[in-house]
């Protein structure tokens, strides 16, 4: 599961929530900081709710270094 390199929203964005497959055939929603072959962390989640719950928690955390190094 990930998005494929050249995925245009995956590129545009640094996070992106990404709704794939698990080897189970379960819909997963996959929480990466770039597209396949490109990425260096990935988490993935059972609902799009989880999901987006972390995706705001590392906004924040990005929000809160980009602020502490001002």
């Amino acid at each position: 599961m990930g998005a494929r390199k050249g995925n245009r929203n995956a590129l545009r964005n640094t996070w992106c929530i990404i709704k794939g497959r698990s080897k189970e055939g379960r819909i997963q929603y996959e929480l990466s900081d770039d597209a396949i072959d490109l990425r260096t962390i990935f988490y993935n989640f059972d609902t799009f709710e989880d999901a987006k719950k972390r995706l705001e928690e590392i906004t924040l955390e990005i929000r809160r270094k980009v602020n502490d190094s001002l």
